[in-house]
């Protein structure tokens, strides 16, 4: 009869966890951090140094340049889609079939416009004219003289004066507001200035010369039709002058009656074309010499220069962040070398001795004597005697 009491050796007994020794991933995350403490000058002095070295270049290297900026709205004038609303009404009227009518561009167009080769090339070749940093002192020229870009033709360094206002201009627009915001950047708060309102009167030029010229194609297009619209009533009048004079008693044909009807409304039409020719015609005369802005500067660029930022953040995150990473990657191979070192150090030592060996094979002493065994020697190869 078996002993209830012993116990059955054949049954799983649960492993007891010795609680001194805790859970493995927590010893593993503390084995961790242990590398981290014992070789902190490692793991935390080398982002403190970078972040140290990004802050001194960041403030030493800082541009002195100066950022202006300008707020400025499209004008709800109605010159252009109106313009072309007419001008496809008075070419429908006659058979043309033209497009329906546009609107003014999106404010997309004109952010693209600002910084167009064609715009910074003209604003390239102003000349500026702006107090200096010293008293009575005036500062002139343009953006080439005024920068000093290398360049070994003039179109050379207008080609490197329009890619540095690429770099210096900018334009971002308000979907909500419809606003665009310009920002140009130069070494003087004045130049500054000075470049943002040129650059406000170049796009302002080039819509006032975009509408002239579509009311110069409307006018033109109007004048052609007005004179043909005049001969054909003078035409129209012509016959039904003739047609009198040859019927003067009408009274009693039906047939006379009818024709003279019929020549009287062709006269009649003719004179509505016309008139409404002319007025068109007049409109365009007077649209044509129009001046008046398409664009409205909500904020003026005068006295809104300030001085741009050195970017000392950004930098000192990002050299934080990269500093980390090595550093930790230092500490943890320096952990694992110590350790190779106590479990297997006849490995380590040979390493050291054999690194030790390339190192010393690299020096420049010796490179140099590898160097100039390997130059001809003076005389091999030589020519004979004859």
């Amino acid at each position: 009869m078996e002993d209830s009491s012993r116990p059955n050796v054949n049954e799983a007994s649960p492993v007891r966890r010795d609680p001194s020794r805790g859970d493995p991933a927590e010893v593993s995350l503390v084995a961790l951090l242990n590398v981290l403490l014992r070789r902190r000058r490692v793991a935390f002095g080398t982002p403190l140094l970078l972040m140290t070295v990004a802050a001194v270049l960041s403030i030493l290297l800082r541009p002195d340049e100066f950022a202006a900026t300008s707020r400025f709205s499209l004008q709800g004038t109605p010159s252009s889609s109106a313009a072309a609303a007419r001008l496809s009404g008075i070419a429908e009227q006659f058979g043309f079939v033209v497009g329906p009518a546009q609107g003014g561009a999106s404010p997309a167009f004109y952010a693209e416009l600002l910084r167009s080769r064609e715009l910074l090339r003209e604003a390239a070749e102003t000349r500026y004219r702006f107090a200096g940093t010293e008293p009575g002192d005036t500062i002139e020229g343009t953006i080439l003289e005024l920068y000093d870009l290398d360049g070994d033709t003039p179109e050379a360094r207008l080609r490197a004066a329009i890619a540095r206002l690429m770099e210096d201009v900018s334009v971002s627009i308000d979907v909500a507001s419809g606003l665009l915001t310009l920002e140009t950047v130069a070494p003087w708060p004045e130049l500054a200035v000075a470049l943002n309102r040129r650059l406000l009167e170049l796009i302002d030029d080039f819509n006032r010369r975009k509408q002239q010229s579509q009311a110069r194609a409307e006018r033109e297009f109007v004048e052609a039709r007005l004179a043909d619209a005049q001969r054909e009533l003078e035409e129209a009048e012509g016959r039904l002058s003739d047609f009198l004079s040859r019927n003067r008693r009408i009274d009693g044909s039906p047939e006379l009656n009818f024709e003279m009807l019929s020549l009287e409304r062709r006269v009649e039409v003719k004179q509505q074309i016309y008139v409404s020719l002319a007025r068109s015609y007049e409109m365009a005369r007077i649209a044509e010499v129009r001046e008046s802005p398409v664009i409205t500067v909500v904020e003026p660029p005068e006295g809104s220069a300030t001085p741009v930022g050195s970017g000392l953040v950004l930098n000192v995150a990002i050299a934080l962040v990269f500093g980390g990473f090595i550093g930790v990657l230092f500490a943890f191979t320096q952990e694992h070398f110590d350790r190779q070192r106590r479990l297997r150090a006849a490995d380590v030592q040979e390493f050291e001795e054999l690194t030790r060996a390339v190192v010393s094979e690299l020096s420049p002493r010796r490179l140099a004597r590898i160097l100039r065994s390997l130059r001809p020697r003076a005389g091999v190869g030589g020519g004979g005697g004859s």
